[in-house]
């Protein structure tokens, strides 16, 4: 019976990591952070831009920014920084504030609302004590596909279900176990 829940938790590790290696972008954990991928000049600094979901989607979206002096190379605190969104159609949106990361003040988040398909350019504007400075970062934004949220449901629910059973051997090689053990509690 010990042989079985070893298999049967052997079996799940695998199924695990089998999903792991196929679909990686689905096993990212919250938290991972946003990988500030795309970098261009905006006067006397450079911006790293990071957005999420990558490429973007119609729908919320998150952008994390680090705002770097050229000539020092320091993280530049308490800049003011705004970004405007420029999309199909004459779409605009802003300007909007980016707000500092209350969790580390040297990153500068912001999250909108995106509602249309086509080429999107995000303009990003930075005051700081350098000077001024202004970068454009260029996105295709597209319809989100259904088949994420599809992939995600199956494997959460295959998880359920090998923990399910990793259970059900677990206390089944108990039950088992314990038939043999009667406790003779008559005092002689």
């Amino acid at each position: 019976m010990v042989a079985r829940v070893f298999a049967v938790g052997l079996l799940a590790a695998f199924i695990i990591a089998v999903i792991a290696m196929a679909a990686p972008s689905l096993v990212r954990a919250h938290g991972s952070g946003v990988e500030l991928n795309k970098r261009e000049f905006a006067g006397p600094y450079e911006v790293a831009f990071g957005i999420v979901p990558d490429p973007p989607a119609i729908g919320e979206i998150a952008m994390t920014l680090a705002v770097i002096e050229l000539q020092t190379r320091n993280v530049v605190i308490r800049a003011d920084v705004t970004m405007t969104a420029n999309g199909p159609d004459e779409t605009v949106i802003g300007p909007l504030k980016v707000e500092t990361d209350s969790a580390d003040p040297s990153f500068y988040d912001l999250r909108t609302t995106i509602d249309k398909e086509g080429i999107w350019i995000f303009t990003v504007q930075v005051d700081a004590p350098a000077g001024e400075g202004s970068a454009d970062f260029t996105f295709e934004v597209k319809k989100s596909s259904s088949i994420t949220g599809i992939i995600t449901l199956l494997t959460l629910l295959a998880f359920v279900v090998i923990l399910g059973l990793s259970v059900r051997a677990f206390l089944g090689q108990r039950v088992e176990l314990g038939k043999g053990r009667r406790v003779n509690r008559h005092k002689g």
